[in-house]
């Protein structure tokens, strides 16, 4: 993220000029949507993404509904949203929905 442009209230103002989003946790996240666009201007807690966690035998796409007695049951994903720790303007986005990002990076 970078700097706002003039005129944006000074909340939004970063406390650095650049930094990166970091995936959180031990483990790899499956990204889902980014909920952001390059340019966008962001506050503290902004959410910029949906992931999920990345497990192998999982596939990219929803998950696959199941008979059980009584009719269907679908598996639910344990979707996460990353949210915003600084303020700022979204100078690029890199990686690509459905792509599996390791811990601290995205």
């Amino acid at each position: 993220m970078e700097a706002p442009a003039a005129g944006v209230p000074a909340e939004c103002t970063p406390a650095v000029a650049g930094a990166e989003v970091r995936c959180p946790g031990p483990t790899p996240l499956r990204l889902l949507e980014w909920k952001v666009a390059a340019g966008a201007t962001v506050r503290i807690g902004s959410v910029l993404a949906v992931c999920e966690a990345a497990v192998s035998a999982q596939p990219a796409g929803p998950a696959p509904a199941r008979a059980a007695s009584g009719g269907c049951v679908r598996a639910a994903r344990a979707e996460r949203r990353l949210r915003s720790e600084r303020a700022g303007v979204v100078r690029e986005l890199c990686a690509q929905p459905g792509q599996v990002v390791a811990p601290g990076v995205l």
